[in-house]
């Protein structure tokens, strides 16, 4: 009993932290354009389909709960222009310079996490927890859809 409550638990914190991290990630991209943002700052609104297209999940796993944060964008050919804002690209057609937003809300989840997570939970459930992996997939220049994952 004690473990599904804590994993209910855990499945409600971790909603609350994907939510947070989505509203974050929103408010990133939320200033509009014209003109473009910087290189090394997070994009600006062109059309509003980035901002439109960040989707969370959560889901109960065996070992806890997993939750994502995803910008289902993709650009003309089907490509994953959130990611090329947040790496950049070099191709002979096209230089175009970081413009992060996703690392920028995973450094901002990673810090946020133990407030959302640990909050009010008890010294047992703290160390059971600190124990379990927060994970965020790295972003690498193959993803297909940039993805941020968090499993406790």
């Amino acid at each position: 009993m004690r473990n599904k409550a804590l994993s209910d638990l855990g499945k409600k914190r971790m909603h609350k932290l994907v939510k947070w991290g989505a509203d974050y990630m929103r408010k990133l991209i939320a200033t509009p354009g014209p003109p473009v943002s910087r290189p090394g700052k997070p994009p600006n609104v062109d059309s509003g389909l980035m901002y439109s297209s960040i989707k969370t999940r959560v889901w109960s796993t065996a070992s806890g709960a997993t939750g994502t944060i995803e910008n289902v964008a993709v650009a003309k050919g089907g490509r994953p222009y959130p990611l090329f804002l947040e790496v950049g690209r070099d191709t002979p057609e096209n230089i175009m310079k970081p413009r992060p937003f996703i690392s920028t809300t995973m450094t901002a989840m990673q810090q946020q996490a133990p407030k959302i997570m640990l909050k009010k939970f008890s010294n047992a459930d703290y160390q059971f927890l600190k124990a379990r992996d927060v994970m965020l997939k790295e972003l690498g220049k193959d993803i297909q859809q940039p993805r941020l994952v968090i499993r406790i």
